[in-house]
């Protein structure tokens, strides 16, 4: 779940879901570390798993915390290449096909009064 809440927040080229990405993937490590955290504790890096396993010499299981991460990992990327992708690009095609649609004045307004609107916020500040 988590490297496809990074793989669909972060490969976007829509800027507001860009910005909603850190809250996304906070939301997941809240979430995991709150469900799987008293089993695992809450470890989501095999690199930060593998440490407290050499020091304590405890290697019971302790597998799962490699393969775990690195099957979810290429689950999550052929996913996302297979389902997500294709969506995401046909929903960004369809917003400039709209862009291309109005006439270029009307494009220009747009433009021109948003531009208007930062100019007069800035003036605020």
């Amino acid at each position: 779940m988590l490297m496809l809440t990074i793989l669909l927040t972060m490969r976007t080229s829509n800027s507001s879901v860009r910005l909603f990405a850190p809250f996304a993937i906070g939301s997941i490590f809240i979430a995991g570390i709150t469900a799987f955290g008293s089993n695992t504790g809450g470890s989501f890096n095999p690199a930060r798993s593998f440490a407290p396993a050499l020091f304590a010499r405890h290697w019971n299981d302790h597998w799962v915390y490699w393969l775990g991460p690195t099957l979810g990992s290429v689950v999550a990327a052929f996913l996302y290449k297979c389902i997500f992708k294709s969506a995401i690009e046909e929903g960004e095609e369809l917003e400039e096909e709209d862009v291309m649609d109005k006439p270029n004045d009307e494009v220009a307004k747009s433009g021109e009064k948003g531009s208007k609107e930062r100019r007069g916020e800035e003036k605020k500040l």
